[in-house]
């Protein structure tokens, strides 16, 4: 016992020098504020690690803003109902993948829900919505709003959310992951995650009115926050899902920057976690959206998926006028004009993106 209390001392050391630095210290260190080793595992009751878990995550709020972690800090640790049904939860917040997390499991044959796929799932999440983006009138005080947005969040039954399902990805999984773990202990928990600052922008651009990406976030959303803010928001968050979940029901992923031998092999990983049949295809990318005309023109006559890409890139990128001064920039536009509902394969998508926005190249 000993052994761990001296682990989670460390932990809390960490945790206080990371409160005291500038919040522009580098992204990684927020990834081993929630560590706990495998072998460090308490011999007291579940409820006590997330306990843990939770007091940490309220802490590192507080050093984003003072207060912020106040009432996380007072959950009950409870939920209405419980399940032991090992349902997939997606805990990445959107914009990390979830439409290729949610195609890969449809494509394992599983019943999985994602915003706008499922008229159950949109009806349900609505629920969940309209507690969260609460509007507060001159009479009534933020504070209060937010209490009584709390009580309904942790009186709500989550095993009746997801009745019907087998996996389930996007807002509001993230936002209130807490309470689905709760209700859910067994799940199996899939975090889809990319580079905090990538998120902060992709986020902004596509959804900028949603919730910013903290544990029960009652009326609030990414303009209370500031960019930078909110890249440390994002990478608490996921530390959280980290330090909440044990390591055998928790598979992560960075669709940007995993290495392509752990890209070539994913759609396996993921099928072996789930425990279905491996697969040896690779993990679908899907970009939501309409496709642009000229892109669409430009592809008529291509109907393999695995030839889109190139044309699809190569149409949009003939329409930058002018170019983008970096390649930063271009991939952000390209991410943005280019939409594709087909599915194609992540790692062509990601290497066609960067070699279509070599500025060098182009210089030449």
């Amino acid at each position: 016992m000993q052994l761990h209390l001296d682990r989670r001392v460390a932990s809390a050391l960490l945790l206080l020098f990371s409160r005291v630095s500038s919040l522009s210290l580098k992204d990684s260190r927020d990834a081993q504020l929630f560590a706990v080793e495998e072998d460090a595992q308490l011999s007291t009751t579940q409820h006590e690690d997330v306990k843990f878990c939770v007091k940490q995550y309220a802490r590192s709020l507080h050093g984003v803003k003072p207060g912020l972690g106040a009432f996380i800090r007072d959950h009950p640790l409870k939920t209405k109902s419980t399940s032991n049904k090992p349902v997939i939860i997606g805990a990445g917040s959107g914009n990390t993948g979830t439409h290729s997390v949610y195609n890969a499991l449809k494509s394992l044959k599983l019943e999985a829900w994602h915003a706008a796929k499922s008229k159950t799932w949109d009806a349900r999440r609505a629920e969940i919505k309209n507690i969260l983006h609460y509007k507060v009138a001159k009479h009534e005080g933020h504070q209060q709003k937010r209490h009584e947005c709390e009580k309904k969040l942790r009186s709500f039954d989550y095993v009746q959310l997801l009745n019907g399902t087998d996996a389930v990805v996007d807002m509001p999984t993230a936002e209130v992951f807490l309470n689905l773990f709760l209700s859910f202990p067994k799940a199996k928990v899939i975090l889809s995650t990319r580079p905090p600052r990538s998120w902060v922008e992709g986020r902004m651009r596509t959804h900028p009115s949603v919730s910013p990406p903290i544990q029960e976030p009652c009326g609030l959303q990414l303009q209370d926050f500031t960019a930078q803010e909110l890249a440390r928001l994002y990478s608490l968050n996921n530390a959280f899902v980290r330090c909440l979940v044990p390591k055998q029901q928790l598979l992560e992923f960075d669709l940007w920057t995993d290495s392509d031998t752990r890209m070539s092999g994913l759609m396996r990983e993921l099928a072996e976690f789930v425990g279905l049949q491996a697969l040896a295809a690779p993990l679908p990318h899907v970009v939501p959206g309409a496709i642009p005309a000229a892109v669409d023109a430009a592809t008529a006559a291509a109907p393999k998926v695995t030839s889109y890409l190139p044309v699809a890139i190569a149409a949009a990128q003939a329409t930058l006028n002018p170019p983008p001064a970096t390649k930063e920039s271009c991939m952000a536009w390209l991410d943005d004009h280019v939409k594709n509902t087909s599915t194609v394969d992540f790692g062509q998508f990601r290497q066609a993106m960067t070699g279509a926005c070599d500025m060098d190249s182009s210089a030449s």
